[in-house]
């Protein structure tokens, strides 16, 4: 193995550890090592093995931990940590789901707010991009092959297309979004599936888009102007949704993408499992859900309410939706099945081992 990947592992671990995420962490690590003519696919494929077999891995020391990598690649597997590994086991194929970790599913969205589908399909290909229209959304792309790297494209940088995971479309798609539509969405940012809703609306619609952070809903503000959605039609709030003051506030929608442990984003950041050495991240954001999901039947009047995390985990899913399963209603697309033995048999869940995206759970509610 050559010399640069000692270095250049030794630095990525380093960021790594430090919380950066695995993009960010790989540029860092390319720049303090001073590697050049590298091809960048084998970089990200040589970063995701480690990071995917950090668990694996013997020696205290950064230094250690890369050296047994190098000398014993072949014949590390990777692994989850116990904790998740026992619990996780009890619902899915752990051997499955970490197997569909090493590769992730890239999809792509084409933005009809600003370009037609068949004009945008042809330019990806003719740009070297492979891709296969998704079955259920015909606006929806799988990439198959690429030559270039997609986000490098002319027609992401100006959001034509939108790199945004099918789960992440599934979850809108629950809306039932049509033009006239009133939306209030709790936790917004960073606005794509705000953006989709206004696709699917063709601007026709009305939103009040919350978040407790100024910055990320100033970074939502600018990526749907970018996107092409009528911001006129958008009132940007600067609030925590797990106590909400509008009593009188009336929505005809509302979306819950609450905030979550990320743990279905694995394949998408590996580096995610670090934060995931024990349960004290998935056990702090369930209790946020439940605030907020607790906040939003008591003092708001949707007719429809969807409910979703990006997590794998009950805590953040089932056990949640649990608490107001006598409000649930069907989806309009149901995937892989819930957990087993909780109440909330209407949810759906997706994973990356069974539908190609991350792993995600959906609820939707009637509150009347």
């Amino acid at each position: 193995m050559a010399d640069w990947r000692i270095t250049f592992l030794r630095s990525l671990l380093f960021y790594i550890e430090k919380g950066y995420p695995l993009s960010v962490s790989i540029v860092k690590a390319k720049e303090d090592s001073k590697i050049k003519g590298i091809n960048w696919d084998l970089i990200e494929e040589e970063s995701r093995d480690i990071i995917l077999n950090f668990f694996s891995l013997y020696g205290r020391k950064r230094s250690e931990k890369v050296d047994y990598w190098i000398k014993n690649k072949e014949r590390i597997s990777p692994s989850l940590p116990d904790w998740m590994e026992k619990e996780l086991s009890v619902y899915l194929d752990t051997k499955l789901l970490v197997s569909s970790l090493r590769k992730r599913t890239l999809w792509l969205r084409v933005n009809t707010l600003k370009t037609s589908e068949e004009k945008t399909a042809r330019e990806l290909e003719k740009n070297g991009v492979l891709i296969e229209r998704d079955k259920d959304f015909e606006f929806l792309y799988k990439v198959v092959e690429s030559k270039v790297h997609v986000s490098s494209l002319d027609l992401v940088k100006d959001f034509r297309v939108i790199i945004q995971d099918k789960a992440s479309v599934a979850v809108v798609n629950e809306l039932e979004a049509e033009a006239g539509d009133e939306l209030v969405d709790l936790s917004s940012a960073p606005g794509n599936k705000l953006s989709l809703f206004a696709m699917l609306t063709e601007n026709k619609f009305k939103a009040i888009a919350l978040d407790l952070d100024q910055k990320r809903l100033e970074k939502e503000r600018l990526f749907l102007k970018k996107a092409g959605v009528d911001l006129d039609r958008v009132s940007f709030v600067l609030h925590d949704s797990t106590t909400l003051a509008m009593r009188s506030l009336v929505a005809q929608k509302v979306l819950l993408d609450a905030p979550c442990s990320s743990s279905g984003m694995i394949y998408n950041d590996p580096s995610i499992l670090l934060s995931l050495k024990d349960k004290t991240k998935v056990d702090f954001f369930s209790r946020i859900q439940k605030e907020i999901l607790r906040s939003a039947v008591q003092r708001l009047s949707p007719y429809l309410m969807v409910y979703s995390v990006c997590s794998i985990f009950p805590e953040e899913g089932e056990e949640i939706t649990d608490l107001f399963s006598d409000f649930l209603v069907p989806l309009r697309k149901k995937y892989s099945h819930p957990y087993r033995g909780f109440k909330s048999v209407q949810s759906t869940r997706l994973f990356p081992f069974s539908e190609q995206t991350e792993g995600f759970y959906i609820a939707k509610f009637k509150i009347q």
